[in-house]
C-alpha cells in the first residue's frame, strides 16, 4: 500500500518518537510511504528519515514561518503574527498536497490533525480525487471549538473515508463540532525493543517526569506537591525532563516552594538515555491539566506508554485521554487535575506499598505492549485503511 502522511511537522522537534516511530513501523510492514510536512528555517526540503521520504513545503518567507515546530501549533497560533499566516499555511498545504498526489499516487492519504491539514486536504480533494483519512488529536479539535468555528474540523472529516480519534474525551469533542462517525485509535505508540525492560538499576524514592514546558502540562503542581512528599520521604528527589517557554516560571515554583535541592530541571532527554532515566525511577507522574484555553492531553500521552513499558509504576491525571489508558488502582493511579495534595498521597502509597507498586508495574507492562506498540498499532490502521477502498 501507498499512503501519504500529511502533519504540520516531522519529525516533531525534541519528540522525534511521536509520530516517525510509527510511520516508520508502516515501512517496517512493506508499505510505501512518503511524508509531506510544512518546512522551518534550517530544515531541507526534502530528506530521507529512517528509511522515509520527507518533503516540505514553505508557506511564507523561510525567516519568518512560525505556525509549526516548536511549541506545537495549537500554542504558536495565538501568537498574532502566526495567526496572519494560516491563510497562506492552507493554500500552501493544499497545493502541495495536488503535487505529492500527482507524484506519489498513494492509495490513502492519512491527514494528521483535522485543522489546518484536514482543512487543506479538503480542499484539494476539492479538484483532484483521492482517498484521504483525518486524524483528529486534540489540539485540533480544541482549537476550532476555542475559535468558535467548527467547520474547519468538521468540513474535512466529514469528507474523509475515515475519520479517527485520539480518545474517547477527542471523540465526543469531535461529535459536539459535528464529526460524524469517528472511530476511537489512538495514533502514536512506544518502541517496544528500546522500551522491552528494565537496564539500569531503580533508585529508591526517586520522581519522574517529561514532557514540554507549557501550561497543560501541569508541572508546577508537582512541584508544589513535593514538599508533602518530603514530609514523609524526605529522599525524595524530583527530576524533570523537557523544556519550553514556562522554564523560567518553573525554576520561581522550585525556588517558592523550597525545594531546590530536591528538584531538578534536566533539559531535554536524549532518544537514547530516555530509556534508562524510566527504568532508574521509582515513579513516573504526569500532572497534566486542563489549560487556560481549554487544551488539555488529546491521546493517551506517549510517556506514560513508555514508563508502563519498562515497568515504571505511573501517576497521573483524570484529564484528556489518560483515563483511556490509566485504569485507577489496576495499572496506575488517578489523580485530580491542579491537585498537590493528592499528587503527593498517590506518590507515597508507592513509596510505602511495594505490593501495591509491583502490581500496577506488570499489569501496566503488559496492558501496553498487548496494544501500543508501534506494529501493533500500524495493524490496526492497516486493517482501517483496507475498509475505505
Amino acid at each position: 500500500m501507498r499512503i501519504l502522511f500529511v502533519s504540520s511537522s516531522y519529525p516533531v522537534e525534541n519528540d522525534k518518537r511521536f509520530l516517525s516511530g510509527l510511520i516508520t513501523a508502516f515501512v517496517d510492514r512493506g508499505h510505501e510511504v512518503m511524508v509531506l510536512a510544512a518546512h522551518s528555517k534550517g530544515l531541507p526540503l526534502e530528506q530521507v528519515v529512517d528509511g522515509v521520504r520527507v518533503k516540505r513545503f514553505k508557506y511564507f518567507p523561510e525567516g519568518l514561518q512560525s505556525l509549526a515546530y516548536g511549541s506545537g501549533m495549537a500554542d504558536n497560533i495565538g501568537v498574532f503574527a502566526a495567526k496572519f499566516q494560516v491563510p497562506f499555511y492552507v493554500l500552501a498545504c493544499m497545493l502541495a498536497v495536488l503535487r505529492a498526489v500527482g507524484e506519489f499516487k498513494p492509495d490513502i492519504v492519512q491527514v494528521l490533525w483535522g485543522f489546518p491539514q484536514g482543512f487543506a486536504v479538503w480542499l484539494a480533494s476539492r479538484i483532484s480525487s483521492f482517498h484521504f483519512a483525518v486524524h483528529l488529536f486534540g489540539a485540533d479539535v480544541f482549537l476550532t471549538r476555542r475559535f468558535r468555528m467548527p467547520f474547519l474540523v468538521s468540513l474535512g472529516a466529514n469528507a474523509a473515508d475515515l475519520v479517527t480519534t485520539n480518545s474517547v474525551v477527542v471523540n465526543e469533542a469531535a461529535l459536539a463540532l459535528g464529526v460524524r462517525n469517528p472511530v476511537v485509535r489512538f495514533f502514536g505508540g512506544f518502541d517496544a525493543e528500546k522500551f522491552s525492560g528494565e537496564s539500569v538499576e531503580r533508585f529508591p524514592f526517586k520522581i519522574f517526569s517529561l514532557g514540554r514546558f507549557v501550561e497543560r502540562k501541569g508541572f508546577k503542581y508537582l512541584v508544589r506537591a513535593m514538599p508533602l512528599i518530603l514530609e514523609r520521604f524526605p529522599s525524595a528527589t524530583l527530576e524533570i525532563g523537557g523544556d519550553g517557554p514556562l522554564r523560567a516560571g518553573l525554576v520561581s515554583e522550585i525556588d517558592a516552594a523550597g525545594v531546590s535541592d530536591s528538584v531538578r530541571l534536566i533539559g531535554v532527554v536524549s532518544e537514547d538515555g530516555i530509556a534508562d532515566r524510566f527504568s532508574s525511577s521509582s515513579v513516573f507522574v504526569l500532572p497534566s491539566v486542563v489549560d487556560s484555553v481549554g487544551d488539555t492531553e488529546g491521546g493517551v500521552g506517549v510517556v506514560l506508554l513508555e514508563a508502563m513499558a519498562v515497568g515504571t509504576p505511573v501517576v497521573a491525571s483524570r484529564v484528556g485521554g489518560i483515563p483511556d489508558l490509566v485504569e485507577d488502582g489496576v495499572n496506575g493511579l488517578l489523580v485530580s487535575e491542579k491537585s498537590p495534595g493528592e499528587i503527593a498521597y498517590a506518590v507515597c502509597r508507592l513509596f510505602s506499598d511495594s505490593v501495591l507498586s509491583s502490581g500496577l508495574s506488570l499489569t501496566g507492562k503488559g496492558f501496553v505492549k498487548s496494544r501500543f506498540s508501534y506494529d501493533f498499532v500500524a495493524g490496526e490502521f492497516e486493517l482501517l485503511y483496507g475498509g475505505t477502498k
